[in-house]
């Protein structure tokens, strides 16, 4: 079964998002008391999954198809303070699902970096945890696929050692027992010296015409920046460096 498929919402790249529907017009929510009714369920034009919701003819919130379903939402019903409030919940739901599906059609994101996002971009706390709770039931969300794909892209750009990628991958918020299993499955073939010393190759080349103390000091500080155990660093760069002085791999 391949990944899910993205749907692309419309919108302004780099805007500030606007204000949804349920904050703008939070007098209509906090002041529902029966007195006005339902008066439109309308499906957006672009996405006829998105249904806008009219009380007394003004637009106060976007909630999804399926939750107009499980409202038992329809057209004439008394807006009442437990409608309101059901109505206002879902919304905020589903605003902040579409903003994480937009964040995840740009690239892939761990559940934590779309939990950052959306605080960032002013979402609820609880919008923020029921959006999220819909991504990951949609097969959005799942931080061992994420966490296998930051390790293939890293050691796809050159080498590099588990405590680089390990500490990418706190960064981004990965449980450290999903971090624990992707570097266990993705180093078991892999020689950290062997990794070490291609990288160190690589490097030495262009500091063959420093001093030896000095290319010996910077090869290491590159290595250990990837990520590679101190010792390994010290003893590839030696090796790497005696090397290309010699004019080629012992």
């Amino acid at each position: 079964m391949g990944e899910p498929e993205l749907v692309r919402f419309k919108g302004g790249k780099g805007r500030r998002p606007k204000k949804p529907r349920y904050v703008e017009h939070a007098e209509l929510f906090d002041g529902a008391d029966g007195s006005g009714e339902v008066t439109g369920l309308k499906a957006m034009t672009s996405d006829a999954g998105c249904i806008k919701v009219y009380v007394d003819r003004v637009q106060v919130a976007r909630i999804s198809a399926l939750d107009v379903e499980g409202l038992g939402l329809r057209k004439g019903e008394a807006w009442t303070s437990g409608l309101a409030g059901r109505v206002r919940e879902a919304s905020s739901a589903y605003e902040a699902e579409r903003a994480g599906v937009r964040m995840l059609a740009n690239r892939s994101r761990s559940r934590a970096m779309i939990e950052r996002g959306l605080r960032q971009r002013g979402h609820a706390p609880e919008g923020i945890r029921a959006g999220i709770e819909r991504l990951g039931a949609r097969g959005y969300l799942d931080d061992e696929t994420y966490a296998a794909g930051v390790v293939r892209s890293e050691l796809g750009r050159k080498p590099a050692g588990k405590r680089l990628i390990e500490a990418k991958l706190r960064r981004d918020g990965v449980e450290a027992s999903v971090i624990a299993r992707v570097l266990v499955e993705a180093f078991a073939e892999r020689d950290e010296r062997d990794d070490a010393l291609e990288l160190a190759r690589r490097q030495a080349r262009t500091l063959v015409r420093l001093e030896r103390e000095v290319a010996e000091r910077r090869l290491v500080g590159r290595l250990a920046r990837r990520g590679f155990d101190a010792g390994v660093a010290r003893s590839c760069a030696r090796l790497a460096l005696d090397e290309c002085a010699h004019g080629g791999e012992s």
